[in-house]
């Protein structure tokens, strides 16, 4: 269940900034380093073993882990091991919940 709440943590802190950041690209437009550095850098942070598994299930499962970034969005106020108890009745891929 830790990896889960990193996984969390991950989506939450970086994903709403990077779809901010791409946002205003016109589609088929190249990105600037700069805006490239930007998207990347804090990525940079985490252990690889934690951004594979992330990506991994992002690719794997992206209907539940949009649903899932909703659910946490909705529910907010509820956290840490609270949360997890929460999303055990969704139908999503434990490795979501």
């Amino acid at each position: 269940m830790h990896r889960a709440r990193g996984c969390a943590a991950f989506r939450e802190t970086h994903a709403p900034v990077a779809l901010a950041q791409t946002q205003g690209a016109p589609a088929g437009q190249k990105l600037t380093n700069q805006q490239l550095d930007s998207l990347t850098a804090p990525v940079a942070l985490y252990p690889d073993a934690l951004l594979a598994q992330v990506l991994l299930i992002a690719s794997t499962y992206p209907q539940d882990v949009q649903q899932a970034a909703e659910w946490s969005k909705t529910n907010s106020n509820i956290k840490g091991d609270d949360a997890v108890k929460a999303v055990q009745s969704e139908p999503w891929d434990p490795r979501v919940q």
